[in-house]
């Protein structure tokens, strides 16, 4: 599921469960190459998920990156969530197996990240520069 550029995308009561991304954003089942956002991707954009659970998702590529959400240069709002039992499977670099922030403002209010796994760093949360 995507947030492409420029776009605001608001989920209440949602489950994001069991999707994966190969090799490219939001489900693509493009082969090799990088994959993001197993379950949700935004891209400068902004997103709120409330009430929402992100379980069971998967980022599988070279890189893999945000197994339950990507967001670049976005912001992402998460409240009275559970992220968890995502995956970033990268046979080279694996990070933020739950969720991947990278220039993004991230908040989290009365949310759950927990159990997600990534396979060099960051299994629940990646925010950063």
């Amino acid at each position: 599921f995507g947030a492409p550029d420029n776009c605001s995308l608001t989920l209440n009561n949602c489950t994001l469960n069991n999707n994966e991304a190969i090799g490219g954003a939001g489900g693509s089942r493009a082969s090799g190459g990088d994959a993001w956002g197993g379950g949700l991707s935004v891209l400068t954009s902004s997103a709120t998920l409330t009430n929402c659970t992100v379980n069971a998702n998967q980022a599988n590529g070279v890189n893999a990156y945000g197994g339950g959400i990507y967001a670049l240069t976005s912001t992402v709002g998460v409240e009275n969530s559970t992220v968890n039992g995502n995956q970033a499977n990268g046979s080279v670099e694996g990070e933020g197996g739950g969720i991947y922030a990278y220039d993004t403002t991230l908040t989290l209010v009365g949310t759950n990240v927990k159990g997600n796994k990534a396979t060099t760093a960051y299994n629940n949360i990646f925010d950063g520069p």
